[in-house]
């Protein structure tokens, strides 16, 4: 995933960042066990989650990972404007038959609608709203879980952390290794998320960041979501919804849609094409 070429152009028009720091990350070279230089040096940060190497001699050592810097997180506008009230934020919730939602939570959506979602009105906030919703069963459930309801391990040969769960998590799940590290270096010009998925879903603030960068990768730009098409978004967030006409998640996905733009207060229950 890289992040489209319309939302980077959105970022430099209006002054906007992914993250507050650019930050430049790298493995060192192999450090032999007992050699007089160990870690990285002192200006950089402490090297995270070494590994196990061989020299060009074949000995044994460790390589660091360092970090010229480390950025705070995603830098949203200092006074967003917000796409609706926390009124119509709520309301898009308990009109569903979701608890009411808490003030970060609203902060949080309107703070990363624009930067990372590219989203500039509420018809797609609606969108991308009822989408978080029905992901996250109202804002509650952030992690994908097995049949047993215990967190599963997704590695690959692209991890670097192979002890890390890279299992869905967030209010749209971010999943699979090489997304994790993807997603982190564009949203916060590190590997945090790959070294430490887990604050995905244990972080409010990165749920929010990470979720609505996946509606800016993945729907956003889409000409047919830009035409207020809610079934496109369904087949570019889950397209197995779309394989038949009576998916049964694909109708609940469109009802929490229609509710959350009576709340926004949008004319009209949208339209539903574009899962074919």
């Amino acid at each position: 995933m890289k992040i489209s070429t319309p939302i980077l152009h959105l970022f430099l028009v209006l002054g906007l960042t992914v993250s507050s720091t650019t930050s430049k990350c790298w493995y060192t070279d192999c450090q032999p066990n007992g050699g007089e230089f160990k870690g990285c040096n002192p200006s950089e940060n402490a090297g995270i989650s070494p590994l196990n190497c061989r020299g060009n001699r074949g000995t044994r050592g460790i390589q660091y990972y360092c970090c010229s810097s480390y950025s705070d997180g995603p830098s949203p506008t200092k006074n967003p404007a917000e796409l609706v009230t926390f009124n119509q934020f709520k309301e898009a919730l308990t009109k569903n038959g979701f608890k009411v939602p808490n003030q970060d939570q609203f902060n949080n959506f309107n703070r990363y609608a624009l930067p990372l979602g590219g989203i500039l009105d509420a018809e797609e906030a609606a969108m991308a709203l009822a989408h978080i919703i029905h992901e996250s069963d109202g804002l509650v459930r952030k992690r994908e879980e097995n049949k047993k309801g215990t967190m599963g391990i997704t590695f690959t040969s692209m991890c670097r952390f192979p002890d890390q769960y890279y299992r869905g998590k967030g209010y749209i799940k971010l999943t699979g290794c090489n997304n994790y590290f993807i997603a982190s270096e564009a949203i916060f010009g590190d590997f945090r998320l790959h070294e430490n998925p887990l604050q995905v879903e244990v972080n409010d603030t990165v749920s929010w960041a990470t979720s609505l960068y996946i509606w800016g990768e993945r729907a956003h730009s889409l000409k047919d979501v830009q035409d207020g098409k809610f079934g496109a978004s369904i087949k570019e967030i889950n397209e197995n919804e779309c394989k038949s006409s009576n998916d049964p998640n694909a109708k609940r996905r469109f009802k929490i849609y229609t509710v959350v733009r009576e709340a926004f207060g949008l004319p009209g229950m949208g339209d539903p094409s574009g899962c074919t």
